[in-house]
């Protein structure tokens, strides 16, 4: 597939070539009919001359439309050419590839002309284009034709997950939480977490640059039929629309927590991100958001941000064909979010620390209402060029629609379906923290670790608390050791040991193993 420079100066090379052409064709025509004319002796000779004359004013108005068009698709292209210059800003980007297991065509096309640009003045103009052409070339084949006239890339990554459990725990092949340790433990293998992903270059609105991107994968549940554990139904993960200014963005669709956004790497979970349970809040939420950049130097500037989210809890719907608002919904108001943070680089490695604050409203049964909340920070801090610490922490009260107090928001001292029961919110703190360990650009090693945990006071409260689904979990507890070796751009190998604590709000805790062995393949 040939790059859109070569397009855009063949189209003018054609356009050229034309009209010289044309006017080659028009100078001989007009040689040839005055000779005709010279030697036309007889009125039988006009009507020849008379069809010829229409014929080369038909041929004439031909071309003069061929070279219309052709003109329209160079300014469509030069238009196209201009607003893919510059790598649009994604807030949460960076964290979500690396986790995943692969970068998208479009921001690798990005990547790739942002560094050619730079060595343009530092290496031979012939050697620098020629690199850039080979490389936008290799992103440019897995060009996928749509139906509009803008750029739609497919990229994804088949993951295989084996693993062996030690223990009860949650799901087999994603872990969470322990069990009951009495339990022998499983082994099995799953593709389930393999991702599909599209991404489209959209047109320039208002002076900024537009872009889309969806991904799902296969974790949506199982169908009741024989062997249905090998056939993971698809499942939305993020879909969002965004556009793009110099300083400006404004970003709609499901994604994760703007007051969250990083995430620890691990290709053992990547159905829930890894560290779910355990002080990560991530649970992919319809939000719209804006955010806007103040510069301080060339490579450092500050982020403001502010948006709506979809107040979720983490009640389980009563339909599957149906929408039944939960107690967010049922509140009547949107969850709002904001987040200020610095940016930075330390070498070539980003740094990012930042501060986030969400304010929901959640209504139950019998008009009982409580407020969602939370603080959180974030942080990505490189330390040497080959260490980068990074890690968020949260402190909030019913944050269970995002994943916090170990995915619960309330507990009751009685039936929930009595009116006469108390409902009381739990609080909750909880955060992780990633060390990661660069030894070489195809290798590197995580170590993370991460705990949710709700106060003792709102587990205390009554003789006895009951959740809305089961027993109220009061902590729970995770870490993980990983290598990741990526022998080849496209393929990556990795190796996780996972030790999972669970305690409920009585009784002794639980524990749990797992060995996950993913092999996986992005394209």
């Amino acid at each position: 597939m040939r790059r859109r420079g070569d397009q855009f100066a063949d189209l003018r090379g054609v356009l050229s070539f034309t009209r010289k052409i044309l006017f080659l064709s028009l100078a001989w025509t007009a040689l040839t009919v005055n000779g005709q004319c010279q030697s036309a002796s007889s009125a039988d000779d006009v009507p020849d001359l008379r069809t010829l004359v229409l014929q080369l004013q038909s041929e004439l108005k031909q071309t003069r439309q061929d070279l219309a068009r052709a003109q329209k698709e160079i300014d469509t292209l030069s238009r196209e050419m201009s607003s893919m210059h510059g790598e649009p800003h994604q807030a949460a980007e960076p964290a979500a590839a690396e986790s995943y297991g692969y970068t998208s065509p479009v921001d690798a096309e990005h990547e790739v002309r942002a560094q050619s640009e730079t060595s343009v003045g530092t290496e031979n103009p012939d050697e620098s284009g020629r690199l850039l052409r080979t490389q936008v070339d290799e992103q440019q084949q897995t060009k996928v034709e749509s139906a509009s006239k803008y750029r739609v890339k497919l990229s994804g990554l088949i993951l295989m997950n084996a693993f062996s459990n030690r223990g009860a725990v949650d799901h087999p092949d994603t872990a969470n939480r322990a069990f009951n340790s009495s339990f022998a433990g499983s082994i099995g293998a799953t593709l389930r977490q393999s991702i599909v992903g599209l991404q489209v270059i959209g047109p320039e609105i208002v002076g900024g640059r537009s872009s889309a991107s969806i991904n799902v994968d296969f974790a949506g549940g199982f169908p009741q039929r024989p062997y249905g554990v090998t056939m993971g139904m698809m499942r939305l993960r993020q879909a969002t629309a965004r556009v793009d200014w110099e300083n400006t963005s404004l970003i709609v669709g499901q994604d994760s927590p703007f007051v969250s956004p990083f995430t620890a790497t691990s290709y053992a979970t990547i159905a829930e991100p890894a560290l779910s349970w355990s002080g990560n809040l991530w649970v992919w939420t319809p939000q719209i958001f804006l955010e806007r950049k103040l510069h301080t130097s060339d490579t450092s500037y500050f982020s403001l941000g502010g948006g709506l989210a979809v107040p979720l809890t983490e009640d389980i719907p009563d339909s599957t064909q149906f929408v039944t608002p939960g107690p967010g919904e049922q509140s009547r108001r949107p969850a709002f979010e904001a987040v200020t943070a610095f940016h930075s680089k330390v070498g070539d490695q980003p740094l990012t620390v930042g501060l986030g604050g969400y304010l929901g409203r959640q209504r139950y049964a019998f008009g009982r209402s409580l407020d969602s909340f939370a603080g959180t920070a974030f942080w990505q801090v490189p330390i040497t060029s080959f260490l980068i610490w990074s890690g968020e922490g949260y402190r909030g009260q019913a944050m269970g629609g995002l994943g916090g107090g170990i995915w619960q928001s309330v507990d009751y001292n009685g039936d929930p379906a009595n009116p006469v029961t108390t409902i009381r919110p739990l609080n909750s703190l909880g955060g992780w923290s990633q060390l990661k360990v660069k030894v070489h650009p195809k290798l590197e090693f995580n170590v993370a670790a991460g705990q949710d945990n709700v106060l003792s006071r709102d587990l205390r409260w009554a003789p006895q608390v009951i959740g809305e689904y089961a027993t109220v979990f009061a902590r729970n507890r995770t870490g993980f050791a990983n290598m990741v070796y990526r022998p080849k751009s496209n393929l990556l190998l990795s190796v996780e040991y996972r030790k999972i604590w669970t305690w409920r709000y009585i009784g002794p805790g639980d524990r749990a193993d797992q060995v996950n062995v993913a092999a996986g393949v992005s394209f």
